[in-house]
């Protein structure tokens, strides 16, 4: 018996094409992973004694630790040794991303 493993119905049609933002997610995930515990947990304390609901200290510490991590790992890893280091690329700061290409030092 021989499998067939061509793509084939939402996976031709969704993942054919690159996704640039899909791209960027998955270079930034491994920092996020690495650093998302101090940052939730400092964001956490914060949060602690205002009075509002939980869900919207759930809501605060999520959107707060996404924006500071995608930030971070904008502005301090992806242009540098850094981000070489933990995803095997580094990218100038060049606009050569915008085309697609990939910019290597």
């Amino acid at each position: 018996m021989v499998l067939d493993v061509r793509p084939s119905g939402a996976a031709l049609r969704f993942l054919s094409e690159p996704k640039p933002v899909a791209r960027y997610c998955a270079d930034a995930s491994y920092w996020i992973y690495l650093m998302h515990l101090p940052v939730v947990m400092a964001l956490q304390v914060l949060v602690f004694p205002v009075a509002v609901p939980a869900i919207v200290k759930f809501m605060l510490v999520v959107g707060g630790a996404a924006i500071a991590l995608f930030g971070s790992y904008h502005l301090l890893v992806r242009h540098s040794w850094l981000g070489r280091w933990l995803n095997g690329r580094r990218y100038s700061w060049r606009s050569r991303q915008h085309t697609g290409e990939t910019a290597t030092a």
